[in-house]
């Protein structure tokens, strides 16, 4: 069992670095399995508040994955998209929109903008241009995030805290109609979630890549 998906990264975090010393002995082994378990413990660090630490391995991990498979390969979205996590609760907002970005772009090439991955990138974005207060560069991914919704129809309603924004941003400009138009669609999620607020936690976590095939 991977236990950094289950939360349990005290515990995660030796079992990945005897993975690396079997794996890598020397420190100059580069392979898909080195780099994954990079990832993974960059994850298992971050879960532990160790930032700094966790972005020098998903860092080393990514640079790895660069040079075996080149930029665009999938493997580097989960890299990508931690990298992205970890520098959000560093604060460095403009390098963690770059990551997230570069993810995303990877995973609408690959995967297509339609699937269920897209969820996370789209929301990590999100947090990320929420806290850079660009309402200019948030409204695009928004209006993705509940299109996304829209069309994979998943459990539950769509991102409350995303429609809130959008109220606010239409509200801003002056745009009534608009405002008008979100906020009608913000009253029925909230209906279909019987809860005035989004449902979930608010802390902003790593996540543990899928299996590599």
């Amino acid at each position: 069992m991977d236990l950094t998906h289950v939360g349990r990264h005290a515990e995660a975090e030796p079992l990945v670095r005897e993975a690396l010393r079997i794996r890598n002995p020397t420190g100059a082994v580069e392979d898909r399995d080195v780099a994954f378990d990079l990832t993974l413990l960059g994850i298992a660090l971050e879960g532990q508040g160790r930032h700094a630490e966790a972005e020098r391995s998903l860092r080393a991990g990514l640079a790895m994955q660069r040079r075996l498979l080149g930029d665009g390969h999938l493997d580097l979205c989960h890299t990508l998209h931690n990298l992205g996590v970890v520098l959000l609760n560093e604060g460095e907002l403009a390098d963690a929109e770059a990551a997230l970005r570069e993810a995303l772009t990877i995973k609408r090439t690959v995967l297509g903008a339609d699937h269920p991955d897209m969820d996370s990138s789209l929301d990590m974005l999100a947090r990320v241009l929420r806290a850079r207060q660009d309402g200019a560069a948030l409204e695009p991914v928004l209006l993705e995030h509940y299109a996304w919704w829209q069309k994979r129809k998943p459990a539950g309603p769509p991102d409350i805290e995303d429609l809130e924004q959008l109220v606010k941003l239409y509200a801003a400009r002056g745009d009534a109609g608009r405002a008008a138009e979100w906020r009608a669609t913000l009253a029925a999620a909230r209906r279909d979630a019987q809860s005035p607020v989004r449902n979930g936690p608010t802390t902003t976590t790593a996540t543990a890549p899928a299996p590599r095939p």
